[in-house]
């Protein structure tokens, strides 16, 4: 059975709502909302959908107060022992709102992206690419 993509979000926000932990299951891939603490994660790509081997951008919304101090953006490939290539530079665009510019996911398969709030982080699995 398909699930439209309202529903899995619905779906991932009410178990991360009933996790016990902070932090997003990394096992679960392509999820986009996430907790970092008292903060809750929203993250959207551009462009969507990931590209291979091409620099891209997250588009992040941040919810909670006081936002934080702090906001950073990294990505891995567990599975591999390694990073990016790049180092994400992130702007805080207001209103709770950043992007986070020097993505690259240079293979294929599973990744990582770590949203750091503060001392706080969320972590989200996700696969590159299609």
């Amino acid at each position: 059975m398909t699930q439209a993509p309202a529903t899995r979000l619905l779906l991932a926000a009410t178990l991360l709502a009933c996790a016990p932990s902070p932090h997003v299951d990394t096992e679960t891939t392509d999820i986009r909302v996430g907790q970092a603490g008292p903060w809750a994660v929203q993250w959207a790509p551009d462009p969507d959908p990931l590209p291979y081997n091409e620099p891209f951008a997250l588009d992040l919304i941040v919810d909670g107060e006081p936002l934080p101090t702090i906001v950073q953006v990294r990505a891995d490939m567990p599975e591999h022992g390694h990073g990016m290539p790049t180092d994400p530079v992130v702007t805080a665009l207001g209103d709770g709102r950043y992007r986070a510019d020097g993505m690259l996911f240079q293979m294929t398969g599973a990744w990582r992206i770590v949203v750091n709030l503060d001392s706080e982080e969320a972590v989200f699995g996700v696969t590159c690419c299609p």
